[in-house]
């Protein structure tokens, strides 16, 4: 199942709306005479193609294997380093479709289970996890190589219990330099929610004093008439037909129920459309420009935690890795199996 909410970006557009909501905010603007929709699509919050990408691009270098699965918990952190790749999960969970369990604690790119793992910080290692095999108390010290540690509680020597690593420097720095940037982008939003807010505010006192009743969708902000545009259902309904162009490429029906190849229900719970087939959400995102639609597979986005929302593009299918950054679907995922809605 997908998280509770959706992806606020996209990998092939640029975000114009700030909204924190499952549901993004969507604009409408008069047209005399005119009452279809026109433009591109509506649904999702970040773009992929809008980013620049620093350090994380190397992680790609390692694909990931025999992940766990199921989890439903915070957010994962994820390291990159020397020897592996790893994503911490805080707190333990059974799979509900496997039923397997899992333990707290970091998996590397292969699966490998990990109880902590120490990461070098100049010459010593910091907070590494040891344990007294005398009176069995766990301890987090400081540790040089050939430094010998000692249990403060009874002083017989502990046996070091976390995997030892090293982060990749540029991911050092590019956590320093978001760490940065978070006060200004915390302004930055405030700026746009306040421009939005007055918008939002005259555009409908525009509106109920308008004798026009027709209106068409649209994303340009700059329009006199922007005001909230409607959610999925009401652009599309509780129920949409695809006609099918070719194995992995699809349209919406213009017969509606009376032809098509598959068939999309929407999930209040999840606010997203669900394709039974092939265990797929989607939804389209207007919080981007252009619009678009992204999609949750199971098998393949739940290994992303909180996030694994997919776009697809001309070049190819690409997954939200983490917040805002998204990478090309890795190659050892099954994409036989992937459809898209042509925009």
């Amino acid at each position: 199942m997908p998280p509770r909410g959706h992806s606020s970006g996209s990998h092939s557009s640029h975000s114009h709306s700030s909204s924190s909501r499952s549901h993004s905010s969507r604009s409408f603007s008069r047209r005399s005479g005119s009452s279809s929709r026109s433009g591109s699509s509506p649904h999702s919050r970040s773009s992929h193609s809008s980013r620049s990408y620093t350090a994380a691009s190397r992680t790609q270098a390692r694909p990931r294997t025999n992940q766990p699965s199921g989890y439903r918990g915070a957010s994962p952190v994820r390291h990159y380093a020397r020897r592996h790749d790893y994503v911490f999960y805080p707190v333990g969970w059974t799979d509900s479709v496997t039923g397997r369990e899992y333990k707290e604690g970091y998996y590397d790119e292969n699966g490998q289970y990990y109880e902590d793992v120490a990461f070098k910080t100049g010459d010593q290692y910091d907070n590494v996890l040891c344990r007294c095999e005398y009176c069995g108390k766990q301890s987090k010290m400081t540790w040089k190589e050939n430094m010998t540690l000692s249990c403060p509680g009874c002083g017989a020597p502990l046996t070091i219990v976390s995997a030892l690593d090293e982060e990749e420097p540029q991911q050092q720095k590019a956590a320093a330099g978001s760490l940065s940037a978070s006060a200004i982008s915390a302004l930055v939003i405030f700026i746009v929610a306040v421009v939005f807010i007055i918008v939002v505010a005259a555009s409908i006192f525009s509106f109920s004093h308008s004798s026009r009743p027709d209106y068409v969708y649209s994303i340009d902000e700059e329009d006199p008439g922007y005001a909230s545009a409607p959610d999925n259902t009401e652009i599309f309904g509780d129920t949409i037909y695809l006609d099918k162009i070719d194995d992995s490429t699809y349209v919406i029906s213009e017969d509606g129920n009376e032809s098509y190849d598959r068939k999309l229900t929407w999930d209040y719970g999840y606010d997203s459309y669900y394709d039974r087939d092939s265990d797929c959400y989607l939804w389209y995102n207007t919080d981007v420009a252009p619009n678009l639609w992204q999609y949750w597979y199971e098998g393949i986005s739940s290994d992303y935690g909180d996030y694994g929302w997919m776009e697809y593009e001309e070049s190819g299918w690409y997954i939200e890795e983490s917040d805002g950054y998204w990478v090309s679907l890795p190659d050892f995922y099954d994409k036989s199996r992937l459809w898209h809605i042509e925009e």
